[in-house]
């Protein structure tokens, strides 16, 4: 991680507190315990104080220096990949719960993926490369999220594939991505902000 890389750091913590925001959001729609929900919960307030702070400091130190090296002092890169990989995860999610009813619920496995390869990518932009290690966890969390929702669709598999089944699998999807992402976003743009904040003021 270079530190001297002030204004990149408090943006990718302002995008991983952001990230981690919608995905514990995204989880509260159908917890299967009121535990759960509040873990979430916390998870929740916990990235919205990320992000304000995030934002406030990105927003403090946007004329500080150049946006990393090389490519990266230009953000566009980092915008166009943004985009092509949401689009691709959005569109890949519509296709499944349209056409491949059975295979709804692993719709947001599916975007989680794509953003996962997202987080990865702007290594190339940034020169930041332990964006590697937390796109390479979103991965193994939206693999770990899949797995839990082909568990769980073996054993609701005489439901069949009326919409209410359809809801049930896309809400138990929704629980294990945001369970499982959130945390990784949140230690990401929690050490990028602690560590970029020592190297400020330290």
């Amino acid at each position: 991680m270079d530190l001297s890389l002030v204004r990149d750091l408090f943006f990718i913590s302002l995008v991983c507190h952001s990230a981690a925001l919608v995905w514990a959001g995204w989880a509260q729609g159908n917890p299967p315990s009121p535990r759960w929900l509040l873990v979430l919960r916390v998870f929740s307030w916990l990235a919205a104080l990320g992000t304000a702070a995030s934002l406030c400091f990105t927003v403090v130190h946007w004329g500080s220096g150049p946006a990393g090296r090389g490519l990266a002092r230009d953000w566009t890169p980092v915008f166009i990949i943004a985009l092509l990989t949401l689009y691709i995860g959005v569109t890949g999610a519509v296709v499944a719960r349209r056409l491949l009813i059975r295979w709804s619920g692993f719709a947001t496995p599916w975007v989680l993926l794509w953003f996962s390869v997202a987080i990865g990518a702007l290594v190339w932009p940034t020169g930041q490369e332990f964006l590697l290690i937390a796109g390479a966890a979103l991965a193994a969390a939206a693999v770990a999220a899949a797995v839990m929702q082909f568990r769980a669709e073996r054993r609701d598999r005489a439901s069949g594939p009326s919409r209410r089944a359809v809801r049930a699998r896309a809400a138990a999807s929704a629980f294990w991505c945001g369970l499982l992402a959130a945390p990784v976003l949140l230690v990401t743009g929690g050490a990028v902000f602690a560590l970029t904040l020592a190297q400020l003021y330290g």
